[in-house]
């Protein structure tokens, strides 16, 4: 995926952090939909070749060492006096590494829970590596979500956050900085595993199933 772009949106530079936004139009040369870039192999999500879906008469073929894993976070009655919060975490249908689940009552705004379940996302992507996949450890790790926020905060401002200690233009700690440094440092664990981890922001309806596993959790 050397395509995809590094650091800030502009693409200059690297970021500290070994991550990356993934951008499908880069890498595929189309605007491809998230359904053809998507390839599920029994109770996981693969990307799709680029070379299959860039020759036109080709059959599609799953990358087993670049894996999607969809997350969302839901808060129902943000800001109330007693609001509540899920993550949904979906890695493939059935499978064992899905999460919808509840957090505790101080992780109760949507930004959290957001990141909440990339941290998990991120957890679930550690444990699938330890196991392999057909006897190979994963290469790429892409997290799926819906949440402009964590995308950009990991991709575009961690860097300066980190050489300002966390702190703002303002003299105060960045909001939720102990979330982006429990998601930096996933992110850098899997590196020193040789596994890349791209972050990839798409329209809500285009992460339905992690958004229903949040809103499940929710109901329950």
């Amino acid at each position: 995926m050397s395509n995809a772009r590094r650091g800030s949106a502009g693409g200059a530079g690297r970021t500290s952090i070994p991550c990356w936004k993934f951008e499908p139009q880069r890498m595929y040369g189309q605007d491809v939909q998230p359904s053809l870039i998507e390839f599920p192999v029994e109770d996981m999500v693969f990307t799709t070749r680029a070379t299959s879906l860039s020759r036109r008469y080709s059959k599609l073929e799953p990358n087993l060492r670049s894996i999607i894993i969809a997350v969302d976070g839901a808060c129902s009655e943000n800001g109330a006096a007693a609001p509540r919060a899920a993550i949904g975490v979906y890695v493939g249908n059935k499978s064992d590494y899905n999460a919808s689940m509840q957090l505790d009552s101080s992780w109760a705004t949507n930004q959290k829970a957001e990141l909440a379940a990339g941290i998990y996302g991120l957890d679930a992507a550690r444990e699938i590596n330890d196991y392999g996949v057909d006897g190979e450890s994963l290469t790429e790790v892409i997290i799926k979500t819906d949440s402009a926020y964590m995308v950009n905060g990991l991709t575009q401002w961690v860097d300066r956050w980190e050489a300002n200690g966390y702190i703002n233009a303002d003299g105060q700690q960045v909001t939720n900085h102990y979330l982006f440094k429990e998601l930096s440092w996933r992110v850098r664990e899997l590196a020193e595993s040789h596994v890349k981890v791209y972050f990839w922001h798409v329209r809500r309806e285009h992460n339905r199933e992690a958004d229903q596993l949040a809103r499940d959790a929710l109901a329950r």
